[in-house]
């Protein structure tokens, strides 16, 4: 909806750690669902090393939970499962991300961060840095809560990832920033609600542009 009613014609959407591809193939039935619905594209794009989480080293990645190798890709039996729905690329994050960035006309949207790692999160997280995204960007963060045994915490892991994004000194403090969202949908919360943030870019152009038909928020004709 924001993207619509910024006058985009398309809007991106990532995935970062893809593995067997089930979170990439649910992206593209939700993009099928929000193209009737609003008939706004949506391109979606999935980051994966396509050889499982890497070996690094770094003792806040939390390497009592997650062995180097977990959650391989099988690239070519996902590859033709999203065909022409979503591209996959692969490579370490660090570097892929850097290189990639979002087509001028369908700004980043969305994104869905499923890492694992505290080092793999960290350099990810340059994606909200990109020039071109929306005022507000949607995350899904998983790896911050769960099974007590990964003991997660904001000194390790995913957790520590958005605390150092959001205090990092060469970004505007108290400005741009990553955070909780609280979301009423009408219906009881579900346990996965506490893990969607918000990437709020205060310093966008658009960012304090009114899209509000009301007092029911970003309303669009259906």
């Amino acid at each position: 909806k924001q993207a619509k009613l910024l006058g985009y014609p398309a809007v991106t959407a990532v995935e970062l750690g893809v593995a067997g591809g089930n979170g990439l193939l649910c992206l593209c039935k939700h993009r099928e669902d929000i193209e009737r619905e609003l008939g706004i594209d949506v391109i979606i794009k999935g980051f994966d090393t396509g050889k499982g989480l890497p070996s690094t080293g770094d003792s806040r990645d939390l390497l009592y939970s997650w062995p180097p190798g977990s959650f391989e890709m099988d690239y070519a039996a996902l590859e033709k499962r999203v065909a022409g729905r979503a591209e996959i690329l692969l490579g370490d994050v660090a570097q892929t991300v850097r290189e990639w960035t979002s087509p001028a006309d369908a700004p980043l949207g969305a994104v869905m961060f499923d890492l694992d790692l505290y080092t793999s999160t960290r350099e990810a997280l340059l994606l909200l840095e990109k020039p071109n995204v929306l005022p507000r960007v949607w995350c899904y963060m998983d790896d911050i809560c769960g099974d007590p045994g990964n003991a997660y915490s904001d000194s390790v892991g995913v957790r520590l990832a958005i605390k150092e994004f959001n205090t990092n000194a060469e970004r505007p403090r108290l400005r741009d920033h990553l955070s909780q969202a609280y979301v009423f949908a009408g219906y009881a919360p579900e346990a996965w609600h506490s893990q969607v943030y918000v990437y709020h870019r205060l310093s966008h152009p658009d960012y304090d542009r009114c899209l509000s038909a009301g007092r029911h928020g970003l309303g669009l004709a259906r």
